[in-house]
């Protein structure tokens, strides 16, 4: 939603792998733009509705490629906010991804990067009705439902450097 915003708002004709291209002549850290995605509030971790949106660290010599990088980044650490949450209970080895935004491999490093984890992208590309059935089997059957066991990865994203770190530093 934040890149759509940021898209309506700022770049109406861009397509969107033209604004991931923009981002990525950025480097990590967006020179120093922090964007906090909160736009329509936040519900994990923060349990905030009433949270607002934000760029912080715009300057002068802040770029259009910054606010877009920002923006990505800024959503990628708000996923490693709900991670933070989750890895106490269960320590994940990946993440798997679909959807829209798997499309775009630049994406998904960032995302790999925040959450230093690796991203694994299946071949199939229904990864929401394909969840949806095995949760409906296992419904209706009572136990752990397997449709075909696992899927085929077509590619795995590897987490490069910490934005992590870039965020702390």
């Amino acid at each position: 939603a934040s890149l759509q915003w940021l898209r309506n708002t700022l770049f109406p004709t861009a397509r969107y792998d033209e604004l991931t291209a923009l981002a990525a002549s950025s480097a990590p850290g967006s020179s120093g733009v922090r964007f906090k995605p909160y736009l329509a509030g936040e519900r994990t971790p923060h349990m905030n509705p009433d949270l607002r949106g934000s760029f912080e660290g715009l300057s002068l010599a802040t770029g259009p490629q910054d606010m877009v990088r920002a923006v990505l980044e800024g959503v990628a650490m708000s996923l490693r906010d709900a991670l933070d949450v989750i890895t106490p209970l269960q320590k994940l080895e990946a993440c798997v991804v679909t959807g829209g935004g798997s499309t775009s491999e630049f994406w998904l490093q960032i995302v790999s990067d925040a959450l230093e984890l690796p991203l694994l992208k299946p071949a199939a590309e229904q990864g929401a009705a394909y969840g949806a059935a095995l949760l409906a089997l296992r419904h209706v059957q009572g136990a752990r439902a397997d449709l075909g066991g696992t899927p085929e990865i077509l590619s795995e994203i590897r987490p490069q450097s910490s934005l992590k770190a870039i965020f702390q530093g």
